[in-house]
């Protein structure tokens, strides 16, 4: 049985629905870590949650506008850039806002902040499936980063690493999801770097990452299975679908109980603004370039626990690790 303190009160789990109604009203709702979510405030945004019912099937104009406003002062000068992709995705994000880029990620914003029945995954990968096409060496799992190519010198450059010891901060799919998806359903009619651009467009698009942000690299590491957490309020990576509430403890030596809430309360704060990103809390990626596909599924993702060392297997650009 865990220790009173270690366990998450029923306002808790309650609050994870009512901010995501508090954001789309315009509310802000902040919490101090180590406190427990009982405010008249966050009250309040339990409340509204039966003011939002149904999913929204069209973008909201006003957001549609501050998603490119926040994507040009993201981007800021595309000439910053040093690597010539990313310079050339930079000034193509900025070319095709607002209806070609901001319009469907405004919609995928409003989506994704509302979970639907129909939007839970059942076949989310199980890192622990010896049957699962994964690569394992020992007790370590390959797992893949999509970075640009500062943060890969910054972060990668060296064989071996360790992540903050604070929060969970990096983000990963396993390998090779993301690998065999690119490699059929990416077109490269050549190697140019607009048909790069392109194809990097769309591999931000796969992983749910705002058009704002310009990626151009793929990192592959091999860290501990156990240091996997599912994107969800239930960090469990043995179960094939994301329960929607957090469990009563974790029983984790790396993190307490109060830190992953706090992770949840802080992400989610940060969604589903005109600088967020459409996570979707079920244990997978957004994958806003597919209007088709229910649920928008694009990869199975997960965050690396706080202080997990990993080594890099391998640093490779978009046409390498894509194009077969």
């Amino acid at each position: 049985m865990p220790r009173p303190s270690q366990g998450l009160p029923g306002a808790a789990r309650m609050l994870l629905a009512g901010l995501l109604i508090a954001l789309l009203a315009g509310c802000s709702v902040q919490i101090r870590p180590g406190t427990r979510p009982e405010s008249e405030s966050q009250k309040q945004a339990v409340a509204l949650a039966p003011k939002a019912q149904q999913r929204l099937d069209e973008a909201d104009d006003t957001l549609v506008q501050l998603v490119c406003v926040r994507t040009q002062e993201k981007i800021k000068d595309p000439q910053r850039f040093a690597d010539p992709l990313e310079r050339l995705s930079a000034e193509t994000v900025l070319a095709d806002c607002p209806d070609k880029l901001a319009r469907p990620f405004a919609l995928a914003l409003q989506d994704a902040a509302m979970i639907e029945p129909r939007d839970r995954f059942q076949g989310l990968l199980d890192p622990s499936d010896p049957n699962a096409p994964l690569q394992r060496r020992g007790e370590r799992i390959k797992v893949a980063v999509w970075t640009d190519a500062e943060s890969e010198q910054r972060y990668y450059a060296d064989k071996q690493g360790r992540t903050p010891p604070t929060r969970p901060v990096v983000w990963v799919t396993l390998v090779p999801e993301i690998q065999a998806w690119c490699r059929t359903a990416l077109d490269w009619p050549d190697r140019s770097l607009a048909t790069q651009a392109a194809n990097a467009l769309r591999v931000n698009q796969r992983l749910g990452i705002p058009p704002g942000t310009i990626d151009s690299r793929f990192v592959e590491l091999w860290v501990p299975v156990e240091a996997l957490l599912r994107s969800c309020a239930d960090p469990d990576t043995h179960k094939l679908a994301c329960d929607l509430n957090p469990p009563a403890s974790l029983n984790r030596p790396d993190l307490t109980d109060a830190a992953w809430f706090n992770w949840l309360v802080s992400t989610t704060n940060h969604s589903y603004r005109p600088a967020g990103a459409p996570w979707t809390r079920l244990g997978y990626t957004y994958d806003w370039g597919d209007g088709r596909a229910e649920p928008p599924y694009g990869a199975t993702e997960f965050v690396l626990a706080p202080s997990t060392t990993y080594e890099v297997a391998d640093r490779r650009s978009l046409l390498d690790y894509c194009r077969k």
